[in-house]
């Protein structure tokens, strides 16, 4: 089964980095570098508008704080990382690939 937000694939906002994510008052605008259907990386961008039952735009804005508090605010810092059980960054090996490609957010 393959689960889906605001038409991405969960694998793809996986991969998913601070430079390809921004937050609006509105909502959030995300640009995926590959994925299943854009194997060039080529790149697409989709605006996902907030809704007063998710609260995108403060949820966002709470864990990119969170993420600046534990020193991980680099453009190529990955959005979702994961925390050991004393709320530190995970060490992952230097040699683990993200997607590098992107198009650029307006």
């Amino acid at each position: 089964m393959t689960q889906h937000y605001g038409n991405f694939r969960l694998t793809t906002l996986a991969d998913l980095l601070l430079s390809r994510l921004r937050i609006h008052d509105t909502g959030l605008y995300v640009v995926t570098a590959t994925s299943k259907t854009d194997q060039a990386g080529k790149g697409s961008g989709r605006f996902i508008q907030d809704r007063a039952d998710l609260q995108l735009v403060e949820r966002g804005r709470a864990w990119l704080a969170v993420l600046r508090d534990l020193g991980a605010l680099a453009p190529t810092d990955p959005v979702f990382r994961a925390l050991t059980t004393k709320g530190q960054l995970r060490k992952y090996p230097e040699s683990r690939e993200r997607a590098t490609g992107w198009a650029k957010a307006p």
